[in-house]
């Protein structure tokens, strides 16, 4: 049993960004030295934005203009528009939340109103996992040592001094991320025990499919009992999700069946 991808194409929008250094003023350097906002000389910036829609073969990608992020934010509000969910690993958290305080510094539109999920969430709100960094969960998935590509400090620091290797390093770096994590959410999404919205509603189904794949072919499994009644249990036969509702229905829908 599995969930058919070909049934989302065109409604997930797999992301990942990559930030510049910030550049401060300091008069020591060590664990314990304290840095505060007067003593910033180059506050955040994008360098690049890697994106694949649901189906796509590889990524798309935006990449600043000598230092300059702006037009890329105004362009990728526009394509993550376009799509009803964004998936990220730690996106909730770093990537949309980086995103909006730069649009916000920059005076540009804000970025909100968006559907995500976050792969960082579903692994640790459902798991008891080593890690739940992409690198470890990747290798889990692909298979020792074929983990995310490597960078170094270096990397950044040449890319900031103009180093045109060293940029497409980086936008290779995060293409392969979005690919790494695009693996990641699907090898999850079956052992995800509550997700935030209805996958079948987005695929345009009625909220009767199963809330993780949208197919139909679904059938009573018992009832859960809770504090406000009993919860009807359902499985799926097409991803063999199974999960619980307060609607007990009495349909004589064959779908519905026990």
């Amino acid at each position: 049993m599995s969930i058919n991808k070909a049934d989302f194409d065109g409604k997930l929008c797999f992301f990942d960004i990559e930030t510049a250094l910030m550049e401060v003023y300091t008069h020591y350097i060590g664990s314990k030295v304290g840095i505060y906002h007067n003593q910033i000389k180059q506050d955040k910036k994008v360098i690049c934005i890697s994106y694949k829609e649901s189906g796509w073969k590889e990524p798309k990608h935006l990449v600043w203009d000598k230092g300059d992020d702006t037009k890329m934010l105004v362009e990728f509000q526009k394509i993550a528009a376009k799509y009803p969910v964004l998936i990220g690993q730690n996106g909730d958290e770093f990537d949309i939340k980086v995103l909006n305080g730069i649009m916000w510094m920059r005076g540009l539109p804000p970025f909100k109103n968006i559907t995500s999920l976050d792969t960082l969430k579903m692994s640790r709100y459902n798991m008891k996992l080593s890690s739940h960094k992409l690198d470890y969960k990747l290798q889990v998935v692909r298979g020792k040592n074929n983990g995310k590509v490597k960078m170094e400090m270096q990397d950044w620091i040449d890319v900031q001094n103009g180093d045109k290797e060293a940029l497409d390093k980086m936008v290779h770096y995060c293409d392969e991320d979005v690919n790494g994590l695009e693996d990641v959410f699907w090898s999850l999404l079956p052992y995800v025990n509550k997700l935030p919205f209805h996958l079948g509603v987005l695929q345009g189904k009625d909220r009767d499919s199963c809330p993780q794949c949208g197919d139909n072919h679904i059938t009573k499994n018992g009832t859960r009992p809770s504090h406000v009644g009993p919860k009807q249990r359902w499985i799926c036969h097409a991803c063999g999700n199974d999960w619980t509702d307060t609607r007990l229905k009495t349909t004589t829908d064959k779908r519905f069946l026990i």
